[in-house]
């Protein structure tokens, strides 16, 4: 420190290295030592003192100071480019003018990322993956770094998301960003390109990809046959709904409970790489022919037909066929059917409230669906 008209004033003040078009504040302080009362100013064409008076000139006119009075002065340096500026700031104590060393070094910031893309493959809908990308900044001043989704319609279904989006990187150090991917949608192929900006410095991007899987589940049969079935008697059959995927699989059969297919379970979980047993009972109401086409959905699962739910992104899975014949007087033959479209369209045309009425009507329709 030096004294002058026992006014104690810094002869330097060093801001070392700054960041260009960042705002760099140091504080000192001035002392009236004397006995009685001192007034000062301070000139800068460069540097910011606060609080200002007038567009050059802190403390002007003469700001006083009483005997023993100290008060904190604030200089601002912004640098414009990455240059070296030293100023000689004058100060007027007692009108004894006196000058200040200010110097600062001005440096862009930078931020470097160690990949421009991340993929996460492909991962079951409902399963999390987390993967890192690492922010360094090689440069001699802190980067201010903000994160920011590209791409506009990212929100509409969000597959990824960052742990930290902002944050300042110390000068030759890094920044880990952790990124998780939670598939939302079965079958959606997931792109989000994110820009890095740092302020008052460079900008850099990166890239994301995901592809989301659905469930691996079927039916160990399309097609169940329970043959003739007295009236007032009861047949049953068991398929298995089989779940070859990594984790657990909510299925539910689409079927009337007063139905004459009864199903033993409608509703339940088969566990990863196990299935699910289902017995499906037979009780005929009346002596006609009956077919039922009954639906399984499954949450989560790979689309088989184009059919989606959007509210519950449940999928249609597929269809059991079941066919049997009650038996009458002059109905003796079972019902052949087929898992094909035409087949189906065809049995439709020829039933009549699911009755085919006749053993001729009944054995043409059997041989155009089937042929001998």
């Amino acid at each position: 420190m030096k004294t002058g008209g026992r006014m104690d004033i810094p002869r330097a003040i060093e801001f070392g290295y700054c960041r260009v078009g960042i705002e760099e504040t140091r504080k000192f302080r001035i002392a009236n030592q004397s006995a009685a009362t001192s007034k000062f100013a301070i000139l800068s064409e460069i540097f910011t003192f606060s609080p200002r008076q007038g567009k050059r000139c802190a403390y002007h006119p003469l700001a006083t100071l009483r005997p023993g009075q100290k008060v904190e002065v604030a200089v601002s340096c912004v640098p414009h480019e990455a240059k070296t500026v030293i100023e000689a700031v004058r100060v007027n104590l007692n009108n004894d003018w006196k000058t200040i060393k200010v110097t600062a070094i001005g440096k862009y910031p930078y931020v470097a990322l160690n990949t421009h893309k991340l993929d996460f493959g492909e991962l079951l809908t409902g399963q999390t993956l987390t993967r890192e990308i690492t922010f360094r900044n090689p440069s001699s001043v802190p980067a201010e770094f903000e994160i920011k989704k590209e791409n506009e319609d990212a929100d509409v279904l969000p597959a990824f998301t960052l742990d930290c989006c902002s944050g300042t990187i110390p000068p030759n150090s890094s920044f880990l960003v952790k990124v998780k991917y939670l598939p939302t949608v079965v079958g959606l192929c997931s792109c989000v390109h994110f820009k890095a900006r740092v302020k008052g410095g460079n900008e850099d991007t990166f890239t994301c990809l995901g592809q989301a899987l659905g469930l691996q589940v079927s039916l160990s049969t399309k097609s169940v046959q329970f043959g003739e079935v007295t009236l007032g008697k009861s047949n049953s059959r068991v398929i298995y709904v089989q779940n070859n995927s990594s984790q657990r699989a909510v299925f539910q059969f689409v079927n009337d409970k007063k139905n004459v297919f009864a199903f033993s379970k409608r509703e339940g979980v088969v566990e990863a790489k196990s299935d699910f047993r289902v017995v499906i009972t037979f009780c005929p109401t009346d002596t006609i022919n009956f077919y039922e086409r009954v639906f399984c959905i499954v949450q989560n699962h790979m689309i088989l037909v184009s059919v989606w739910c959007c509210a519950s992104s449940w999928i249609c899975l597929g269809h059991v066929m079941i066919c049997c014949t009650s038996p009458t007087p002059y109905i003796k033959d079972m019902l052949i059917c087929t898992d094909t479209e035409s087949s189906w369209e065809l049995i439709k045309e020829k039933r009549v409230s699911r009755q085919l009425k006749g053993d001729k009507e009944w054995a043409a329709c059997a041989a155009k669906v089937v042929p001998a």
